[in-house]
């Protein structure tokens, strides 16, 4: 099977940093967050998707570069694509069965400012005690934040792991980040 071209763009998302992503004519493929240039942020996730066989990197940027930029800003702002994000379209063409069950469990039932453990988040897949293979696949989720895993927290309220960029210390961030858009949105 051939590679399925991808393209790649940026957007600086205010406070936290320059988010890079691919794209696909099928949607989000890959994003990669937090990173201090536009260009590290372009190397490194060059660097990931040459290990992802299905996908191949188009020099061209993304026809519908600001709609991806612009969504991607929604997003930290609470817009849209925050109470939404079934509206964003993802490839998951090479996901695992496990993954995209989890990853779209997650996607379409815990909103903005929300949390959930990873026992809870097995069971409304329907993998009741999978908690830690919940874990795994949160580690290697690719569509940050449309699959919002920061939201994903331990047993008792617990902050869990975060594997992304900043660990989680970002975790911690993006989760005030959405309380505090909450909060701001009952003030108006």
């Amino acid at each position: 099977m051939k590679p399925v071209p991808v393209r790649l763009g940026a957007v600086e998302i205010p406070g936290l940093g320059w988010e890079a992503f691919a794209v696909s004519d099928r949607g989000l493929v890959q994003s990669i967050s937090f990173f201090r240039s536009e260009n590290d942020a372009l190397v490194c996730l060059k660097d990931i998707m040459a290990e992802r066989p299905a996908f191949r990197v188009d020099p061209e940027p993304p026809a519908d570069l600001e709609w991806w930029r612009d969504t991607f800003l929604q997003f930290f702002n609470g817009g849209i694509s925050a109470a939404d994000p079934g509206r964003v379209p993802l490839d998951s063409r090479d996901w695992k069965p496990f993954q995209k069950d989890i990853f779209l469990a997650l996607r379409d039932n815990v909103q903005w400012s929300e949390t959930i453990s990873y026992g809870e988040l097995a069971g409304l897949a329907g993998y009741p005690g999978a908690a830690r293979a919940v874990g795994t696949a949160m580690s290697q989720n690719m569509c940050g934040p449309f699959i919002p895993c920061h939201r994903v927290i331990g047993a008792r309220g617990r902050i869990g792991g975060y594997s992304g960029v900043g660990g989680l210390n970002l975790k911690k961030k993006l989760l005030e980040i959405e309380n505090r858009c909450e909060i701001l949105d009952k003030i108006k």
